[in-house]
């Protein structure tokens, strides 16, 4: 028999609980194929997720008690939406590329759907949207996301599960949830001329969005374990290389990817844009930091579909 729409959902919610990797190789290695983070595998019965408490009580309203649906709304807007906040200017200040490189990109800067990012290395201090960590690196960088995950669909930093790209061990990797994630190194060519002809890049725009999840994972896992073509490796993990060019599509799926805070269930992507995007990056320079120097810019950007999902015996 089948369970209601909201069980359903369940399936999403198992990626958060089971999806986690042993981590990118070596700096400098071809990285093997790794486990999928971005689809599970599916967990019946599993728990959701939930915040630790932050505080004994929600923000006090004026001596009038708000209703069930009000509270909910409130504790999900107290305690959650500030994981998916943008980051301030001064976080953007503190981790902004030196003046001299976003200089020397002036002119194509001002082209419209171009930007320059800095890119730190993960080192796990934003491993989800639950559990922030507080050690002196993680200080640096107070983003959501830390500093090593972006979205180039709402072209700021964001948690690694909501990102596009993620940085670590010299790795890029696309990392979001519910996603298919294409990469290819194109190596030392202009990003400013690179287009949707540009050679090389038509296997990835030729890419069909799934319809279904089941299709949507076998696909991923495909692009975890690369597919080569034309003499160039099309994979959802890239060893990072300096100036060298990349092009990424990221299609994120629409659909529900629930979480709880404090016991009050929400949905993630509701907090996040949905888009199926095509952009061309450059890493343009390596910081004695080991962090990334980023130009990039949109090629394409259409919205992407739903996924159809599978039904579930009770």
């Amino acid at each position: 028999m089948k369970v209601g729409f909201s069980l359903i959902f369940l399936v999403f919610l198992s990626a958060a609980l089971f999806g986690q990797t042993s981590g990118p190789p070596p700096t400098g290695a071809t990285p093997p194929p790794q486990p999928t983070t971005n689809f599970p595998r599916g967990s019946r019965g599993a728990a959701t997720p939930t915040v630790p408490t932050l505080v004994n009580a929600v923000p006090d309203q004026g001596g009038t008690a708000p209703d069930g649906l009000a509270l909910q709304q409130l504790i999900v807007h107290t305690y959650a939406e500030p994981l998916y906040r943008k980051a301030t200017e001064r976080e953007l200040l503190d981790i902004a590329p030196a003046a001299g490189i976003a200089n020397h990109y002036a002119e194509f800067l001002r082209k419209p759907g171009t930007g320059i990012f800095r890119l730190t290395t993960d080192s796990g201090c934003s491993e989800n949207s639950k559990i922030i960590n507080a050690n002196d690196e993680c200080l640096k960088y107070t983003m959501p996301g830390a500093g090593n995950s972006y979205s180039f669909r709402v072209r700021t930093y964001r948690l690694k599960d909501l990102s596009d790209i993620n940085y670590s061990n010299n790795i890029l990797g696309v990392s979001g949830l519910m996603m298919n994630g294409i990469m290819v190194d194109l190596g030392d060519v202009p990003v400013e001329e690179v287009n949707l002809q540009t050679s090389g890049v038509d296997f990835i725009v030729k890419f069909q969005p799934a319809g279904d999840f089941v299709t949507a994972r076998v696909l991923n896992d495909q692009y975890v374990a690369g597919i080569e073509r034309g003499g160039l490796l099309y994979r959802r993990f890239l060893p990072a290389k300096e100036n060298s060019t990349f092009v990424l599509r990221a299609v994120a799926y629409h659909g529900k990817l629930m979480r709880s805070v404090r016991g009050v269930p929400y949905n993630e992507f509701d907090f996040d844009k949905r888009r199926d995007v095509i952009v061309a990056f450059r890493v343009v320079y390596r910081d004695t930091d080991g962090s990334l120097i980023i130009v990039w810019k949109q090629l394409s950007a259409t919205d992407s579909p739903k996924l159809k999902m599978p039904a579930i015996e009770k």
